[in-house]
């Protein structure tokens, strides 16, 4: 079996979590569903849970992530914003990179582990 190299990357400031891989997981789920119900169920998540982390990401980012529309004749919906959609980039881009240079590592020092 061969040796694999894991990581996992978060953004966080003054110690407190940001934005992490489930954070993304939600909003791409949203962009899929149209709504936070319907994304919360895709990632197996309570509602509750997921509002929490949309409400955390909006008050913490300094645009809106994710916009929620409340029902009404039309229906409500959830969308994620032009913003949202530059951090989805840039966090699946930085997680991509590091993995990346983690595995070039490895494989630099692939002797270590025969």
């Amino acid at each position: 079996m061969a040796v694999q190299i894991k990581h996992k990357i978060w953004l966080e400031q003054d110690n407190a979590m940001l934005m992490g891989k489930g954070h993304v997981l939600l909003l791409k789920a949203i962009q899929k569903m149209g709504s936070l119900s319907g994304a919360a169920k895709e990632v197996g998540i309570s509602y509750r849970k997921a509002w929490k982390l949309i409400d955390h990401l909006n008050s913490t980012a300094p645009s809106a992530v994710v916009e929620l529309t409340t029902g009404g004749s039309g229906g409500g919906g959830t969308t994620v914003t032009g913003y949202g959609n530059e951090l989805i980039g840039f966090f699946e881009e930085a997680e991509k990179e590091s993995r990346l240079v983690l595995e070039k590592q490895l494989s630099k020092n692939e002797t270590l582990w025969k």
